[in-house]
């Protein structure tokens, strides 16, 4: 919690209109940083050619769209595959999803030498981190939150347009490293 007089400038790289799991999560988490009135950012897309026809809801977050503040107190990336290059201003902020057990190699050198703070989604890929070799006082947990406006029990039921009696729902990503082949 800040003194409610601070306002951080940061800048938010990822995907924000796109309709990946990224996209949705980036989005959400922008327009709650926003919301709080304690943060101005700027969002830089990281996939050309994103679309930027939102909703009413996200009316502010298109606001931050392709605009980068200079000279900023943070720059948090999440995007997918992870870029490790330290951004030019503020506190080096990784939200990086990893849920294979020990993270790359690969990654440990740049996080440990780039890396500010790490972001994990839950504790068990705080874990997968630690158990890496990442030094336990860059990983913290910030969970995705659940907008229980749209995913309760009583919600609307979405309708499929199929009159078939089976319905299958696959939550995931169609890549092959995520296990499609085996799905099929």
């Amino acid at each position: 919690d800040l003194p409610a007089a601070t306002v951080l400038r940061g800048n938010f790289e990822g995907s924000f209109f796109l309709t990946s799991s990224l996209a949705h999560a980036n989005r959400e988490m922008l327009r709650g940083l926003l919301e709080t009135g304690q943060c101005e950012i700027g969002a830089l897309p990281f996939e050309e050619g994103e679309p930027t026809s939102p909703s009413a809801r996200f009316r502010a977050v298109a606001d931050c769209f392709g605009r980068v503040l200079p000279e900023v107190d943070f720059h948090l990336r999440h995007h997918w595959p992870p870029n490790f290059d330290r951004p030019a201003s503020g506190k080096f902020v990784l939200m990086q999803p990893w849920e294979f057990g020990r993270i790359p190699s690969a990654w440990i050198a740049p996080i440990r030498a780039n890396v500010d703070q790490v972001w994990a989604l839950s504790e068990y890929v705080r874990t997968c981190y630690l158990d890496s070799g990442v030094d336990p006082e860059k990983v913290v947990v910030v969970p995705l939150g659940v907008d229980s406006e749209r995913f309760n029990p009583q919600a609307e039921p979405m309708s499929l347009a199929t009159e078939k009696s089976f319905k299958f729902l696959f939550v995931g990503g169609t890549l092959y490293r995520k296990g499609i082949d085996l799905l099929l």
